[in-house]
């Protein structure tokens, strides 16, 4: 089962044998497969497709997950600003002031 092959630890549901509950790929909750039509289902992300969508869906988010995204540079211009301020002494004149 692809479910399987992608790690998404696929457990029966219910009595059909083609119903599965499968982990949605990257996320916490559980989305449905069925073996018989080769398509799954994820009513929270609101996707549903076939199995090379679903091995496409996996490879996004993984992909993305290994991604680290960078804020842009004024954000970090902030961020260092205000780890300045907490420090003692951190404050300039100018900042003191406003």
């Amino acid at each position: 089962m692809l479910a399987r092959q992608l790690g998404l630890r696929p457990k029966p549901a219910g009595r059909s044998p083609s119903a599965w509950y499968a982990d949605c790929p990257g996320k916490s909750h559980r989305l449905m497969v069925s073996s018989s039509a080769n398509e799954f289902g994820c009513g929270y992300c609101r996707v549903k497709g076939s199995t090379a969508d679903l091995e496409t869906l996996a490879r996004q988010r993984k992909e993305a997950a290994g991604k680290v995204r960078r804020p842009p540079q004024d954000q970090q211009r902030l961020t260092r600003m205000v780890l300045g301020a907490r420090e003692p002494g951190g404050l300039s004149d100018e900042m003191a002031e406003w």
